[in-house]
């Protein structure tokens, strides 16, 4: 899976909140484009015992943004800020010769384990046999849950998840490290180290640091 942007932890967490406030709907297959009577052709033709057995209320998603559990990941590598839209490419769909499903990625992910030894790291993906979600910090999880919840945010602790992964082709930076990231793509300082050294000084730094990545960017990359 070739990387051409830089897509983060922090960006995939933007991602998924994003879709949740923006209410995305729930259909199987779907990548997170906005519904179209065609898309649900297409779908029941590919899938149609997931989606004839919900036929009625899809229909009624019909101009709104859907998605399914792991296409809720893959919709942030799919994204283009361009055109405020998801544009589809098989190399985030497909990696070291796996279809990415929710099965498939944890199968390919290097980083992986048991949910009792998950690191508390926001955009981590946690998951069950057929199912995905996305870890937020502090003990939410964002997922596509199903049909009948859409794009939900739920607790950790009261989903019956049992391992973590880091999903293939997102880099995992820490929170600051990730706000120096969008800092020195919006600024372009010559001698970046030099600048976070000064900042590093100060007792209130980490906050400086998110203060001044928030002001550029609602959802960084």
């Amino acid at each position: 899976m070739e990387v051409i942007n830089m897509f983060t932890n922090m960006g995939l967490v933007q991602h998924v909140k994003k879709a949740l406030d923006e209410k995305w709907q729930y259909v199987f297959g779907t990548i997170g484009q906005v519904l179209t009577a065609s898309i649900i052709t297409q779908k029941q033709l590919q899938y149609p015992n997931e989606i004839n057995k919900h036929l009625s209320i899809i229909r009624t998603f019909i101009g709104k943004r859907t998605v399914d559990c792991v296409n809720l990941i893959k919709s942030y590598l799919w994204w283009d800020k361009n055109k405020q839209d998801v544009i589809y490419d098989i190399k985030y769909d497909k990696y070291e010769g796996v279809w990415m499903s929710a099965d498939g990625a944890f199968q390919v992910a290097k980083e992986k384990g048991p949910i009792d030894t998950m690191p508390d790291i926001p955009g981590i993906c946690v998951r069950y046999p057929g199912h995905m979600g996305v870890y937020i910090g502090n003990g939410e999880v964002i997922e596509a849950r199903g049909t009948n919840y859409g794009v939900i945010k739920t607790k950790l602790k009261e989903r019956p998840w049992t391992h973590w992964l880091k999903y293939p082709g997102i880099e995992y930076l820490d929170e600051i490290e990730n706000c120096k990231r969008i800092i020195q793509e919006n600024v372009g300082f010559s001698n970046p180290e030099g600048v976070w050294k000064y900042v590093d000084m100060h007792p209130f730094a980490a906050a400086w640091y998110k203060q001044w990545a928030n002001s550029y960017s609602k959802i960084p990359g």
